[in-house]
């Protein structure tokens, strides 16, 4: 894949906290941080992968964005660099900078020619054999937490990501007859017998309030986690327990998962 040439540093954020702005040059310079990348494979879509250990990140481009304007690299750059954690992700103005980021590359692309991705229709009832894991079965865990705290009213498929998925999320999909449904997918690192019983279910709570508890336009802020969110959340007995584990041990987890798969793909190709 051809690297792109073009460089950009974005306006910096003064406090620089969780909204999405990207290191200034210097002594950890941006360039060092981040390489871009244009792939032909690419087309509606760009996305960046972080080396959590040196901090360096590759973000991959479609052709379409190898040379745009100069507000475009700017968004990308800091797209690119914004911070992934779960602290992040919570944060109001993060998220709303994120959206305006993206919002202006799709803006972009679209005087391109280049068209939105469109949801691919998918048979639902595929996901109901992706539910047991090695140590913990996603659709017990779904029932019992329905049962107790959403009255049985969270309509919703689930299923484990990749065994060295660290991301947890619920999406929206469309079956073949047109009908959206959810769709929660847990982080692939949490199905192991190191992970407590609470925080499983901790995780799975989470993804179904996003159903429950849907964002919402405030003063032309999309709110993700409002105050209704964060309340409901406090509710699980165990909220702070979880928050603290995952803190503690989600990057062995990851670090462990990562060396299974690589084991994996090499015992493979023997």
């Amino acid at each position: 894949m051809p690297q792109s040439s073009y460089k950009s540093t974005p306006p910096r954020d003064p406090e620089n906290r969780h909204t999405g702005a990207a290191p200034a040059r210097g002594s950890a310079g941006l360039d060092d941080l981040l390489e871009i990348v244009v792939s032909k494979r690419l087309k509606k879509t760009w996305r960046v992968e972080v080396n959590f250990k040196t901090g360096e990140r590759v973000l991959t481009i479609p052709e379409a964005l190898a040379d745009p304007p100069q507000e475009v690299k700017d968004s990308l750059i800091r797209w690119a660099m914004m911070p992934m954690t779960r602290r992040a992700r919570r944060n109001a103005e993060f998220v709303n900078n994120k959206r305006k980021m993206e919002e202006t590359i799709r803006a972009y692309m679209e005087s391109c020619g280049v068209a939105r991705e469109r949801k691919s229709r998918v048979n639902p009832k595929i996901f109901d054999h992706q539910t047991k894991g090695f140590v913990y079965d996603l659709r017990e865990i779904f029932d019992t937490l329905n049962r107790g705290y959403f009255n049985g009213e969270i309509k919703s498929y689930i299923r484990w990501g990749q065994a060295d998925s660290r991301t947890s999320y619920q999406t929206t999909r469309v079956d073949n007859d047109g009908n959206p449904f959810h769709l929660i997918t847990v982080s692939g690192v949490y199905d192991s017998p190191q992970v407590p019983q609470y925080a499983i279910y901790g995780l799975v709570y989470h993804e179904m309030l996003h159903i429950a508890i849907p964002p919402r336009t405030v003063n032309s802020r999309r709110v993700i986690h409002g105050r209704d969110f964060k309340a409901a959340e406090k509710k699980f007995p165990f909220y702070d327990q979880w928050i603290e584990w995952e803190r503690e041990n989600m990057w062995r987890l990851l670090k462990n998962a990562k060396r299974r798969v690589k084991r994996a793909k090499k015992a493979a190709k023997r």
